[in-house]
């Protein structure tokens, strides 16, 4: 019988997921390592977790995006960037916050890479990155 040919973010294979194949391919760049589980274990195969790399572009979206989206305000303050660049006292009238608070906020936004920052005198002008969003896009649209 021809070998199993494994496409996939991540399977679970155990005996009985590779009864009647001769072996398993990998495409380029994947690997398999053991599964940290409570799965019997009856043949040399043993039960493994197979993954595939996240591609370069794909591995830059981290958890630190998904902290900054989970606040209310930061939200607000995306959505108030999405029809262009804003000072900083706009955003302030706008979400009722301290100046303190908005800095914080915009620091978690800008240091993910979701805003870009501009100064102009005393004030900073936001713009949300354009590319970064895209990238965002395309891994949660690869799920």
């Amino acid at each position: 019988m021809t070998p199993i040919f494994l496409i996939g973010a991540a399977v679970l294979l155990t005996s009985e997921t590779l009864t009647g194949y001769d072996g398993i391919l990998l495409p380029f760049g994947g690997h398999l390592m053991p599964h940290k589980g409570n799965a019997p274990s009856s043949t040399f195969i043993d039960t493994y977790l197979y993954s595939i790399p996240l591609p370069m572009d794909m591995q830059e979206v981290d958890a630190e995006v998904f902290k900054a989206l989970s606040d209310a305000n930061r939200l607000k303050i995306l959505s108030m960037l999405s029809s262009g660049e804003i000072c900083a006292c706009r955003i302030l009238e706008a979400l009722d916050i301290t100046q303190p608070t908005l800095s914080h906020h915009m620091k978690i936004l800008s240091g993910c890479g979701l805003v870009n920052v501009r100064k102009e005198g005393q004030w900073s002008y936001y713009s949300l990155d354009r590319a970064r969003l895209d990238q965002l896009k395309e891994f949660l649209g690869s799920l």
